[in-house]
């Protein structure tokens, strides 16, 4: 998620924490960090946990995510994995 109308122009988003933390970005990051809650949303990769890199751009919404947590079970992981999806 970003702003559009933040993006310096002739600027591409490049996806890079530098640009919600510090950047053009800034201001519309710290928006969705006082709110996103209020509206069911959290930050899924706000933190490096290991093998993702933090993205302050991805948000989810807590009841949607967690309804899909809820049917993923170990065998369809293993179905879908088999099937190469």
């Amino acid at each position: 998620m970003f702003d559009k109308d933040a993006l310096p122009e002739n600027t591409s988003l490049a996806l890079e924490p530098w640009e919600y933390f510090t950047g053009h970005q800034s201001d519309f990051y710290q928006w969705l960090v006082t709110h996103a809650e209020q509206f069911g949303f959290y930050f899924p990769y706000r933190e490096d946990k290991g093998g993702v890199a933090p993205e302050p751009w991805h948000i989810s919404h807590r009841s949607i995510a967690n309804a899909c947590l809820d049917k993923l079970t170990p065998t369809m992981l293993i179905a879908q994995l088999s099937e190469g999806r």
